[in-house]
């Protein structure tokens, strides 16, 4: 199937210019092959407090379906960039953006993007309302989706970097980290960084074996050595 080729089934949105749809016995819709220009799309469910969308795209796509309707899994077959869109509880507007070589996606119930594996020059930015980009790389990403939909959990390791443009009015110069592993908390927007984490902000050097950042308010912890 060529030319803009949608498939709006699913709880989520599908469309790219080719598609190749694959049965399984008997005749039933197993997997979907997509390219040249594929972009997934899913937004909340009506009705719910979920204020986040998702948009991945890539240049390839293979769709695993459970039952011939459910989206079970989905690979990128190459680079790809995941969008994730929102608004923080007093309305300010939230983005991140996920870069990586591949991307597999793992669906639950309803269709719903329950985790994301990212490998191969995976760079994360974030983006807030008066708040300086905050922008991560790593070898790879895991990420985890609460039921809702909503970003709950990250996990970057593999020659973890974290930068910052401007950390506060008192920090002109930003804020850079680096570390083996880095761990993201939606709960309480949460940074925990391990494997001798080593931090140069405003022209002071710390480090310790595991450094607990808070994103709002900047809060920084040093534990260990």
């Amino acid at each position: 199937m060529e030319d803009n080729h949608l498939i709006a089934d699913l709880d989520a949105f599908l469309a790219a210019r080719e598609a190749e749809l694959i049965p399984s016995e008997p005749a039933q819709l197993h997997t979907i092959y997509a390219s040249r220009g594929v972009v997934l799309r899913q937004t909340p469910p009506a009705g719910s407090r979920n204020r986040q969308s998702l948009t991945m795209t890539s240049g390839a796509m293979t769709f695993a379906l459970r039952g011939g309707r459910q989206l079970g899994s989905v690979q990128t077959e190459g680079p790809g960039e995941l969008t994730i869109e929102g608004r923080d509880a007093k309305g300010g507007a939230e983005q991140t953006r996920i870069e990586a070589r591949r991307f597999i996606a793992g669906f639950g119930e309803q269709d719903r993007l329950h985790t994301l594996r990212a490998t191969g020059g995976v760079v994360v930015t974030n983006r807030a309302s008066g708040e300086p980009d905050k922008v991560s790389t790593s070898e790879s990403m895991l990420a985890e989706f609460k039921a809702s939909g909503e970003l709950g959990r990250v996990v970057q390791e593999g020659n973890f970097q974290y930068h910052e443009r401007q950390s506060s009015a008192k920090a002109p110069g930003g804020r850079s980290l680096t570390a083996a592993r880095a761990s993201y908390s939606a709960q309480d927007e949460s940074l925990v960084f391990t494997g001798t984490p080593r931090m140069v902000a405003g022209g002071m050097t710390v480090k310790a074996d595991r450094i607990p950042l808070m994103r709002s308010g900047g809060g920084l912890i040093a534990l260990g050595n």
